[in-house]
């Protein structure tokens, strides 16, 4: 009987991971993101390199649905960054959290983010890329196109891609260069 007890419990448990596995994969995505789907599904907005002092750090890429970007929360987006240097996940969160801080983001709008960005992001090498996939509440995460997370909250892709496409941003050039305004 105990025997029994035991298979059933050892059943339920795989089961019940198999279904928790099943429900962390993205609700819209696939578990790859393919080149089919990015150039199916989204446009090219615009696309910039970022650089510090002499050396390029990443390049970037925004698409949305009709090629064209809004700041509305409900956006459909693809924001891909390529790497071209190795960088920490750990530093990718501290930076992700300054760059909030400088332009004005009240810390009660992104610190829950935070923890699931530690939980999400892997250490990067040189060739690496990251790409965010935003639609509805949803906002995946791909990691050389593989699925490695997301963040189910509306606001999260809105206060992400503010980084970049706010008009506190740090880098004013590469917003220009996202939103298509600029080929600087």
């Amino acid at each position: 009987m105990n025997k029994v007890i035991g298979i059933v419990i050892a059943i339920a448990i795989f089961l019940g991971n198999a279904v928790a596995k099943e429900v962390a994969q993205p609700p819209v995505w696939q578990k790859t993101l393919t080149n089919e789907v990015t150039k199916t599904d989204f446009k090219m907005v615009g696309n910039a390199t970022f650089s510090y002092l002499l050396w390029d750090i990443y390049e970037s890429y925004l698409s949305t649905p009709s090629g064209k970007f809004s700041f509305d929360e409900n956006q459909d987006l693809l924001y891909k960054i390529q790497y071209l240097r190795n960088i920490k996940a750990a530093d990718l969160v501290d930076e992700t959290e300054n760059q909030w801080q400088k332009i004005g983001l009240n810390k009660q709008q992104y610190t829950t983010y935070l923890s699931q960005l530690k939980s999400i992001w892997p250490d990067i090498n040189k060739g690496d890329s990251l790409t965010l996939v935003a639609k509805g509440s949803y906002s995946g995460f791909y990691y050389n196109n593989t699925f490695i997370g997301q963040i189910n909250d509306t606001q999260f892709a809105q206060v992400f891609m503010s980084i970049w496409l706010s008009n506190e941003t740090t880098e004013p050039n590469i917003r220009k260069q996202l939103l298509g305004e600029s080929n600087e």
